[in-house]
């Protein structure tokens, strides 16, 4: 079971830019390099991405192409009306468009876009819970236990989203997604860090199944269900090229993000043992702690390929959304530059999650998104049009 609406936190609209300006803004690669190729002709704001009325407010908005469409994934979505279990909160949502024509903004409203919902019709969480953490979470839920606060009671396992990875040659999508506790007596705003790992579906059947990618390095045995444990960096696809998958994990130093490369092939990257960490040199090691930093970054990056520039794009940010650009993954990587601005959020609050969707544009013209709050409970996703020179 999910936290009841009755014993929610503060949503994390407020909590994550609060933790976001207590971290800071990455600041620029320790090793100097070179200015990013390309240099920006306009900057547009097109608003906020349109979806179901219903929901108050959602972050995150990852975003993959998959057929002819696009899927999008979400983060803490709240809701005006309650879902099927009764709650009108939901850890995570998604939704899908055939509508890949952004020059107006994106819409994920009918008849081209379809959110994920559940018996009642109301948007519903799409990664499924481990079968230790469906047990935990019935165990610790408020309404069964007391008194909230002690010990493990009212502590709630939650599942955050990341970028989605297509495998049309094996019909199905990756998700990929960040486990962690919140709730009781966890202080942190933030929750209490527990890994990261898949949840994959099946296209032919439409089955979501969270498969075993473990037991990892240090952890637990119940720790099964997630491929980087909490102590390690946390890994997440950013790009696939060819039947590769390249992944950023991005360790904090305080104000800076120092982000590291792994890569595995696609069709075993639910394998831990297949694996590879980038270790500087042109040399990949199978073992983690031999990544080296490639570029210092943000919480959340984007990486992709840019035909009209010929390069590697790396997106991320806060109020300020930045790139750099490298001929391969690995880099070297530019130095930071703009690409944009923010709408500014209110006041005391920051907006976060700036990221790419590079299925929309043609390369030259570049469309991306970034999670803006408008009150302590709610938020929107906005779209901004980036054109190169």
């Amino acid at each position: 079971m999910r936290f009841p609406s009755r014993f929610r936190r503060p949503a994390a609209f407020a909590l994550l830019t609060t933790l976001v300006t207590a971290s800071g803004v990455a600041v620029a690669a320790p090793a100097s390099a070179a200015p990013p190729a390309g240099t920006i002709q306009s900057t547009t704001d097109l608003g906020p991405l349109a979806w179901d009325s219903r929901i108050i407010g959602r972050d995150a908005g990852f975003s993959v192409k998959w057929g002819s469409g696009s899927i999008w994934v979400f983060g803490d979505t709240a809701m005006t009306v309650a879902g099927s279990d009764g709650d009108n909160w939901a850890d995570n949502t998604s939704a899908t468009t055939t509508d890949l024509s952004a020059a107006n903004g994106i819409s994920l409203l009918p008849p081209a876009g379809r959110e994920t919902t559940d018996g009642a019709g109301v948007p519903t969480e799409y990664l499924p819970l481990s079968q230790w953490e469906s047990y935990f979470n019935h165990a610790n839920d408020p309404v069964r236990c007391s008194p909230p606060g002690q010990g493990d009671c009212g502590k709630q396992y939650f599942l955050w989203p990341a970028q989605p990875v297509a495998d049309p040659a094996r019909n199905r999508v990756i998700y990929p997604f960040t486990s962690g506790i919140r709730g009781g007596s966890v202080t942190d705003p933030f929750g209490q860090y527990w890994g990261t790992g898949f949840a994959v579906w099946n296209a032919s059947t439409g089955a979501m199944t969270r498969p075993e990618t473990g037991p990892v390095p240090g952890g637990a045995s119940w720790d099964k269900w997630v491929m980087f444990h909490g102590q390690e960096t946390s890994y997440t696809p950013v790009t696939t090229v060819g039947s590769t998958v390249y992944s950023v994990g991005c360790a904090q130093d305080w104000v800076v993000y120092h982000c590291s490369l792994a890569r595995v092939g696609l069709a075993d990257i639910l394998n831990r043992s297949a694996w590879r960490f980038y270790a500087g040199g042109g040399t990949w090691s199978a073992t983690a702690s031999d990544a080296v930093t490639i570029f210092d970054g943000g919480s959340s990056n984007s990486m992709f390929y840019n035909p009209y520039l010929g390069k590697y794009v790396a997106v991320y940010g806060f109020d300020r959304v930045s790139y750099r650009t490298a001929d391969q993954p690995w880099g070297p990587w530019s130095d930071e530059a703009k690409l944009f601005d923010t709408v500014p959020a209110p006041q005391g609050k920051y907006n976060y999650f700036g990221l790419a969707h590079p299925e929309y544009g043609n390369g030259r013209t570049l469309y991306l998104t970034y999670s803006h709050p408008t009150s302590d409970w709610g938020g929107e996703v906005r779209v901004q049009r980036v054109v190169f020179n």
